[in-house]
């Protein structure tokens, strides 16, 4: 039951944290969203355009008595060149849309924290608020607190243990 509980604290600890700092959280992976959309679109037009693939303007085109040379596959040596670029491309593009999905996944586990997290804190009163708003956003530590709301660590502590419990308490009715 102990190891229970601790988790219960960290997974609601974290819960607070995203819930406090979700600005600079959703800051960040727009950002890297905006980045990804961005990659992912240079791949597109790479491959429609074909400018990955560069053919010197001074080479001549053979004449009709050279022959191609084709491996057993009946492919040339630059057309398997070719193939083998542009799936690397497009193996490029695939692992940025899975990026680009887990960045899309982690904003809407966010979404959902912050809604459930908001309810919760709205319903602390007084001190509760602003204590946790001094742990999780403010990245203050018990002695800090305890100098700004001329409280003992003791107690400080007491009361963080306090306001988890009763998120725990509403956890379990939700």
């Amino acid at each position: 039951m102990q190891k229970h509980k601790k988790l219960l604290y960290r997974e609601t600890e974290d819960k607070l944290f995203k819930y406090f700092n979700r600005d600079d959280i959703y800051k960040g992976l727009n950002k890297q969203l905006d980045v990804l959309y961005k990659q992912i679109a240079d791949i597109e037009k790479e491959l429609r355009s074909c400018s990955y693939i560069n053919i010197d303007e001074e080479s001549k085109s053979p004449s009709f008595d050279e022959r191609v040379q084709t491996s057993g596959t009946g492919i040339s040596y630059a057309e398997g060149q070719l193939i083998k670029l542009t799936e690397l491309k497009l193996r490029r593009k695939a692992k940025k849309e899975i990026e680009r999905e887990n960045l899309l996944e982690q904003l809407e586990d966010m979404e959902t924290i912050e809604s459930e997290m908001e309810w919760k804190v709205e319903q602390l009163k007084g001190n509760f608020k602003e204590l946790l708003k001094m742990i999780y956003k403010d990245n203050m530590n018990e002695v800090q607190i305890s100098f700004k709301l001329h409280l003992s660590q003791s107690q400080v502590n007491k009361r963080k243990n306090q306001i988890l419990e009763k998120i725990f308490m509403w956890e379990k009715w939700s």
